[in-house]
């Protein structure tokens, strides 16, 4: 377990000692422990303040060794709290990149996390579930919130002369009901459509039929921030029960 406010180190000890104490409540031996620090201390990259006391340390090296300690004795399940709250940007980016790339793609490890920041989940989670007053109401892979809740994609579309000519045949061939367009540039459209394959695809045809030269051309995803409002403030759980 890992948590966010972490006050049961011992504070008057070194990083070293702590972690070693730790290790023997697993019941780890000497050696063992020895190399458990060795190595998770030049992962998280600890090496030079271990022999400096715990209440001596930064917000970050405080949570770095908090992983640290839970990662002593090699689990399989690892429980993370907010893992990155209170964390300077540069800190926090490095505590991401250590979960997914080193926990979770190199170790094969399990990470349940909790989190406020719904960015991080996006980055971080393979499977994400929606709580609003204790309750889940919604569980999925990020792709499958998206699908289940967002109605419309956003289609951004530039190209390398003015898109007028094009403006109107969108509305033609798709119906002016199915689809909303922004210009934003002359050569700067957004088009707003349903969340339909078919829709999609035909939207892509025409586009490349035109004869327009695009210099991009993407489907925007709703936010996993626009998906969470929209959960909560319907109160809506339908997806729990279809997943």
């Amino acid at each position: 377990m890992v948590t966010c406010e972490e006050r049961s180190f011992y504070w008057r000890l070194t990083g070293r000692q702590n972690l070693q104490f730790y290790g023997a409540l697993y019941n780890l031996k000497t050696s063992e422990i020895r190399n458990r620090i060795r190595q998770l201390s030049h992962l998280l990259e600890l090496e030079d303040i271990l022999e400096q006391r715990f209440d001596s340390y930064s917000t970050g090296t405080k949570q770095k060794m908090a992983i640290a300690r839970a990662l002593i004795h090699d689990p399989e399940i690892i429980f993370m709290d907010e893992p990155t709250r209170s964390l300077d940007p540069l800190i926090a980016a490095e505590v991401r990149s250590f979960i997914k790339k080193e926990l979770v793609e190199q170790q094969g490890k399990t990470i349940v996390l909790a989190t406020h920041q719904l960015q991080e989940a996006e980055q971080l989670c393979d499977r994400i579930a929606v709580m609003n007053r204790g309750q889940f109401i919604a569980v999925g892979s990020l792709e499958e919130l998206h699908t289940a809740f967002e109605k419309t994609r956003v289609c951004v579309l530039k190209t390398k002369q003015p898109i007028g000519q094009l403006t109107p045949l969108l509305y033609h061939v798709m119906g002016s009901k199915e689809i909303f367009i922004r210009q934003i540039t002359p050569t700067f459209i957004e088009i707003e459509f349903p969340n339909e394959a078919i829709i999609q695809g035909k939207l892509t045809d025409l586009i490349m039929n035109t004869g327009v030269e695009v210099e991009e051309c993407k489907i925007l995803e709703p936010s996993l921030e626009k998906i969470f409002v929209h959960l909560a403030e319907n109160r809506m759980g339908q997806l729990y029960d279809k997943l």
